[in-house]
């Protein structure tokens, strides 16, 4: 689990999406070889960054989901000790980053007042990209929220995919800040929400492992969608017909079951959902899983790693119970 005690996103056999144009990078773009090699480098020289080479450096490591927890640590230090000194746009480039890795929320309570107090020197998509990273980071404060959407302008949000943070962002303040200005807020989501679905399609996986996928689905009985919307966000599977999954042989049914929900599955690797050095679920992955179990969906995660060493019938035996136990939607309390 994570400092909030969240359950990572790997389930048995395992480990979605990004928006300012960085949502990931390949290795046409950083050679991750490179930057691991580079680690021990950057650590005894970063007292002699300045905050443009700070900045530069820690977006580098976290596009190409790299760099080890001590490598962080380190940077995320630095960054908190020369917070006065960043331009916000730099405060941007690392709220990103530091939300995707995941580092707690130490670096945006140190930042925040220096937003607000220097709002008018961010752009828009940088806007959206502050606004995502403290959903992402858990740090949410309607005022703050505010003032940042007081500087919005919808047409320079609507068509711009450097601005497809903005959507996953609202799902989020929408869903725990409900109070806050719904009609605004749907407003301002239908602008994002395009480009933000378009860079979903574009993070699905493989296709040789969306056809695994697909294979393993149809052996296990169950009648499926791929590629499935959820306001914006994709997941790789959806099985629609829940109501219609049985238990196992010998398995007895449990009559108080209730009634039975959608159930997503989403298969991960690295770098696409997974930290390339530690295998930990990104920031943009969490902010998916999250999502969907506030739509009310089960989640079955399937791990690269253990998945594609399984063959066809495995694959079939390893899913159908998994499903069965993530479309039990949980008793309540009493």
């Amino acid at each position: 689990t994570d400092e909030n005690g969240e359950a990572e996103v790997v389930d048995g056999g395992g480990g979605g999406g990004g928006g300012s144009g960085r949502l990931s990078v390949g290795p046409a773009l950083c050679d991750a070889q490179l930057l691991d090699a580079s680690e021990e480098r950057v650590r005894s020289a970063i007292l002699s960054f300045d905050t443009r080479d700070l900045t530069s450096v820690v977006l580098a490591y976290s596009l190409a989901h790299a760099g080890s927890p001590e490598l962080f640590a380190v940077l995320h230090k630095a960054c908190i000790d020369r917070c006065r000194q960043l331009t916000m746009e730099q405060v941007a480039s690392l709220g990103w980053s530091f939300a995707n890795i995941r580092l707690g929320a130490s670096f945006f309570k140190e930042a925040q007042f220096d937003v607000l107090e220097k709002l008018n020197q961010l752009t828009i998509p940088a806007v959206c990209d502050v606004l995502w990273s403290f959903c992402a980071a858990r740090h949410r404060d309607p005022h703050f929220f505010k003032a940042l959407f007081s500087v919005l302008v919808p047409s320079r949000v609507a068509g711009d995919p450097r601005c497809a943070l903005l959507c996953p962002a609202i799902l989020d303040i929408r869903t725990h800040l409900p109070e806050m200005d719904p009609e605004g807020l749907e407003r301002y989501s239908g602008y994002a929400h395009d480009a933000f679905y378009r860079s979903q399609l574009a993070a699905l996986p493989p296709p040789a492992a969306m056809r695994g996928l697909a294979e393993a689905l149809q052996d296990a009985g169950v009648v499926f969608e791929s590629a499935f919307d959820v306001d914006g966000y994709v997941a790789d599977f959806v099985i629609t017909n829940v109501e219609e999954l049985g238990a196992e042989d010998g398995e007895e049914e449990d009559e108080d079951d209730g009634v039975r929900r959608q159930v997503a599955v989403l298969y991960h690797s690295a770098p696409r959902t997974l930290h390339r050095r530690t295998g930990e679920p990104l920031g943009q992955t969490l902010m998916r899983q999250r999502h969907l179990k506030d739509r009310d969906f089960g989640v079955v995660n399937l791990w690269d790693k253990a998945w594609d060493e399984l063959d066809r019938p495995a694959r079939a035996a390893f899913l159908r119970p998994r499903l069965l136990a993530a479309a039990r939607r949980p008793r309540q309390a009493a």
